[in-house]
């Protein structure tokens, strides 16, 4: 199966949004998924595409089933399925930072703003 590295947020949905490019191109906004999947997505919300997706006739998923999927990837659902792109990028962004903790056993820099932030994974 073919791999794309796909922005979660749409770069279109972003530029249409004000979302600034260095958040949006970012490895933040960015995950592996299958070049079908992301052809299916295009420019659409993710709260437009996750329901195109998951009723798709080869996938078949329930929420809860998505949800499950997206979390192994660090996403946080909440935020994606109401399209807002802030509390996914603070989340998500302190998910992989931890993920970097544990795998180097060493401390990561934060700034100040995430210091008061929660992953929210289960939101």
């Amino acid at each position: 199966m073919a791999l794309d590295i796909h922005h979660i947020f749409p770069r279109a949905w972003c530029q249409e949004n004000g979302i600034e490019r260095s958040e949006y191109d970012s490895i933040i906004n960015r995950t592996p998924i299958s070049s079908r999947a992301n052809k299916m997505i295009g420019r659409k919300a993710p709260s437009e595409y996750l329901i195109a997706l998951q009723s798709h006739n080869q996938v078949g998923l329930t929420d809860e089933e998505m949800n499950r999927i997206l979390s192994t990837h660090r996403i946080p659902f909440a935020p994606l399925r109401s399209d807002d792109f802030r509390t996914f990028y603070s989340h998500r962004k302190r998910a992989l930072i931890e993920l970097i903790e544990i795998a180097t056993k060493i401390s990561v820099h934060r700034d100040q703003s995430d210091e008061a932030e929660t992953i929210g994974m289960a939101e």
